[in-house]
């Protein structure tokens, strides 16, 4: 369990409680350590970029936004090791 920043709770300042429930835990982990894609699928509002967020703390992340009309994957040259598209 970790508190979310004001930054990554999108600028407001009330932050929040990430729970990560231990069998959602040991599955991101078993695809992380098998470098699997692993999609979260749920209406908006339902946490699915704080889980993500809370999920890849400490990892060297490559985050892109689906949404951007620039939207572009990344050179695999760049210092990242798990890519992020989120919207």
């Amino acid at each position: 369990m970790r508190k979310v920043t004001e930054k990554e709770n999108g600028g407001h300042s009330m932050g929040r409680t990430v729970i990560i429930k231990p069998k959602l835990r040991e599955r991101y982990d078993k695809f992380m350590a098998r470098g699997r894609v692993l999609f979260f699928s749920a209406p908006c509002g339902f946490g699915k970029s704080c889980l993500a967020d809370a999920l890849l703390e400490g990892e060297k992340v490559c985050k892109r936004n689906a949404g951007e009309l620039d939207f572009a994957l990344p050179e695999l040259e760049e210092d990242w090791h798990v890519l992020l598209v989120d919207d």
